[in-house]
């Protein structure tokens, strides 16, 4: 399923048509004292324009260097007229860039993640390092592992490219967003098992079996999505909100487990030698479109700032899926009369389909009580969720001739439709404290802090601090 953010932005007609209003009336609105640190904390309490929204609005951003008990931390600086930013935080980067114009502003962000990883397990239940072979001793037999590989992986990157424009001296504000991810992660193991039957504690071999395994369980999932987002104020305390954003993907799972076993005799002559072999490949299609429009509210006084947003999401997913029989086969290497091939191909499908709508509201407040305290508070529901689904999956046979599959029948379900009426709220706190002109502590509390502590929710330690020069 793609997803759904409550910020984006589909222009339409509407736009084009309320040129009349006066310059300068929405500068103040949009600027709203965007900042790297908003991302991490006060952004997660309070609706803010800032530069993750739209990467133009860096233009705005104090110069400033954060950090985050997250282990991320920034830069916002001047260069040669233009305005740099760059925040890091372990295996992910995001670089900033904007630059005024007569009536606005334009900026842009590339974001990278990246996360390669290969884990060796523990020992193995011989309690021998991998890679290594070693006679194991139980009493009565001789056992001994030679693993050749054994590697747990993870491969992901994901590349985000946003860009940005506020225009009609801030009352227009456009993005384009694409993003592309990559994900490839699993197991892999080969190696082998000797036993050596009888020959535990100084006895005489009675025969050896000798397994000799290759598996891999693998899934490889890439996905693209495409978006425009933005916003356009109608006057100083409202503005209109919508989204249209595609998104496709597709998951290729590969279980392979193969196997050989050759046995001897206390003559060391083999007395049986087979194979076997399994591997099946699944394959998941997705793709979705989502469309949203809303409507925000924002008032303003000299101490406090409260803002609504009210969202329609209509979305559509589709999916298809495949299963897939690429090897099985059992094989006698003594004697080929007893070999089994079966037939290779497609051997299940799938085809799905989803109709959601969705109504989340989002209400904050920000005040500040003296020259060095903020407060901030914040709530989210989702008012309604509607859901309508379709499914119909189709089975295969084994042709007559053994040699293929071939369709035998087809499960369609009827139309299932859900509307829920949430009744869960979540709700999220947070404070600032400046202790000196351009320093700010911005905390995070989620609502398990009204009931579990300060010290017994992931939030409750989450913190930024900014310096702003």
């Amino acid at each position: 399923m793609i997803m759904m953010t409550p910020r984006i932005f589909a222009i339409s007609a509407l736009a084009a048509s309320i040129l009349a209003i006066p310059p300068n009336v929405f500068a103040e609105p949009i600027a709203n004292n965007s900042s790297l640190a908003d991302n991490g904390t006060a952004s997660e309490v309070v609706i803010r324009d800032d530069m993750w929204q739209n990467p133009a609005l860096i233009n705005v951003a104090p110069k400033q260097v954060s950090v985050n008990s997250n282990n991320s931390g920034g830069l916002v600086t001047n260069l040669l007229g233009q305005r740099l930013g760059a925040h890091a935080r372990p295996g992910q980067a995001d670089l900033f860039w904007g630059m005024g114009l007569s009536s606005g502003m334009v900026g842009t962000r590339l974001g990278v993640e990246l996360d390669n990883s290969s884990d060796l397990p523990s020992p193995n239940f011989l309690g021998e390092p991998l890679y290594t072979s070693s006679p194991y001793d139980n009493g009565t037999d001789l056992t001994s592992v030679d693993i050749q590989e054994f590697d747990e992986y993870d491969n992901f990157r994901n590349l985000e490219l946003d860009l940005g424009a506020v225009l009609m001296d801030g009352g227009l504000s456009l993005v384009g967003r694409v993003g592309s991810t990559n994900d490839t992660s699993g197991t892999a193991q080969k190696g082998s098992v000797t036993n050596n039957f009888g020959a535990g504690d100084g006895g005489t071999s009675t025969g050896k079996q000798y397994n000799e395994i290759d598996e891999l369980n693998e899934t490889a999932a890439s996905g693209l999505n495409l978006g425009l987002e933005g916003q356009f104020y109608l006057s100083e305390i409202s503005y209109i909100l919508g989204s249209f954003r595609y998104g496709a993907s597709t998951v290729e799972t590969t279980n392979r487990n193969n196997s050989r076993t050759t046995s001897r005799n206390a003559s060391n002559n083999i007395t049986s030698d087979v194979g076997v072999f399994d591997e099946t490949v699944n394959t998941e299609e997705n793709s979705g479109l989502s469309a949203g429009l809303g409507i925000g509210l924002i008032e303003r006084t000299e101490q406090i700032t409260m803002r609504i947003e009210q969202m329609a999401f209509l979305t559509s997913v589709s999916r298809s899926g495949e299963d897939k029989v690429t090897d099985d086969r059992f094989i006698d290497y003594q004697d080929n009369a007893n070999n089994v091939i079966n037939p290779n191909g497609v051997n299940a499908t799938s085809e799905d389909s989803e109709l959601i709508i969705n109504l989340p509201l989002r209400a904050t407040i920000e005040g500040a009580v003296s020259e060095t305290w903020t407060w901030r508070g914040g709530l989210e529901a989702d008012l309604m969720q509607f859901f309508t689904e379709d499914d119909e999956a189709t089975a295969y046979k084994v042709n007559a001739a053994g040699d293929a599959f071939i369709e035998d029948f087809t499960v369609t379900s009827a139309d299932s439709s859900t509307l829920n009426v949430p009744d869960g709220v979540n709700t999220i706190f947070g404070l600032a404290y400046e202790p000196i002109d351009n320093l700010t502590l911005d905390m995070v509390f989620n609502q398990a802090f009204l009931t579990s502590g300060f010290f017994n929710n992931g939030l409750a330690t989450e913190f930024t601090l900014t310096y702003s020069f």
